[in-house]
């Protein structure tokens, strides 16, 4: 028996959530189940405001509309919150890395709640950071189906962000609602309009090999699985500070990037360095870093790209790792600095063929 799953991200509004379900009520759509993505705050305030026990605002909602809310599957487990290294929940979206630790949680989410034929799933891309609605919108173009709807939610200004306005009440009552002004005034909940926009997206599921599907993929290995393995090429471009493959494109931290490029001229020249080689090249790096762009090479740090050490290099290494993984997912294999051989003679080099490595 189908059933249609709600996944929505929330902020500190948890409103959108049962105005959506209003809309879709009206539409003749039960949801059975609902998944919400946010942020700690966000979590306290969907608990505290639409799930506290007898006066939630979802309870009122289910109830107001003689919906049995006990065959709706929401309570906290359902609210899904990215955390830190430490394990900690995410109190807000702010950093490159809260965003990738976002990313993760939503593809991840998404590709768990399609694997599931008999899930029909409603995207509501309305609430909380733009970048929640964004890293959703492209986890639903990688994994969405056919059947799977996206949706914004579209709210009369007057009632839209107000909080104590959760949905049109069966009954009609007044509110205190403000002008574009900003001066308040009383309004009937009768004139709130409330419009559910579907979305068309483009999916790329169906065009992409179905056993990357089995477990969530970064985005990057959707993207970069749909170009012939033997065409693609690593293309740096240092004025830019951009690395591409697969069609993926990443932007490097100067210094990251600075370090990286040596790695892939040593490469062109069949040339795996020890780590003493590296830091004895130290002026080439330094070559690199300058041509990067970087507005004043005095203003790095003496630990930093000008001034390497084996600490800072196995530092810098590492972080490239990332950068890399993180853009080009299972793909980025090939192009890590990886190591071979026994210390003190390990020699490091990009694995991937040298004639696939342009410069820019």
């Amino acid at each position: 028996m189908k059933r249609r799953v709600l996944l929505a991200p929330c902020g500190l509004y948890p409103q959108v959530i049962t105005e959506t379900l209003y809309c879709l009520y009206q539409r003749g759509r039960l949801i059975d189940e609902i998944h919400i993505i946010t942020t700690s705050p966000g979590k306290e305030m969907v608990l505290n405001k639409m799930l506290a026990e007898g006066q939630g605002m979802f309870f009122r909602f289910c109830e107001e509309y003689g919906i049995n809310s006990e065959e709706i599957v929401f309570s906290a487990t359902n609210i899904h919150v990215p955390k830190n290294e430490e394990g900690k929940e995410l109190t807000d979206i702010f950093s490159k890395e809260d965003n990738e630790k976002l990313l993760a949680l939503t593809t991840d989410l998404v590709c768990r709640l399609t694997s599931n034929e008999e899930n029909d799933i409603y995207f509501l891309v309305a609430g909380g950071r733009k970048t929640m609605s964004s890293c959703l919108t492209l986890a639903v173009q990688l994994y969405g189906r056919r059947q799977d709807r996206l949706f914004h939610i579209l709210v009369s200004p007057e009632f839209e962000s107000n909080s104590e306005f959760w949905y049109p009440p069966v009954q009609a009552r007044m509110l205190m609602v403000r002008d574009t002004d900003g001066r308040y005034y009383e309004k009937s909940t009768a004139n709130a309009k409330l419009y559910l926009v579907p979305i068309p997206f483009v999916s790329l599921r169906a065009k992409l090999p179905q056993e990357l599907f089995q477990t969530s993929q970064l985005p990057g290995t959707l993207i970069a699985s749909q170009t012939d393995q033997k065409k693609r090429l690593l293309e740096i471009d240092l004025a830019t500070s951009v690395i591409c493959y697969g069609g993926v494109e990443l932007d490097m931290h100067p210094a990251r990037l600075a370090l990286y490029a040596f790695f892939c001229k040593a490469a062109l020249a069949d040339n795996k360095p020890t780590a003493r080689e590296v830091l004895d090249q130290q002026q080439e790096i330094v070559s690199l870093y300058q041509q990067i762009g970087v507005k004043s090479i005095n203003a790095t740090s003496d630990t930093g790209i000008m001034n390497l050490t084996v600490e800072n290099f196995n530092s810098y290494k590492s972080k490239i790792k990332k950068d890399l993984e993180q853009a080009f997912g299972q793909s980025a294999v090939d192009l890590v600095i990886a190591s071979e051989g026994k210390r003190p003679d390990t020699r490091y080099g990009i694995l991937l063929n040298r004639k696939k490595i342009v410069f820019i």
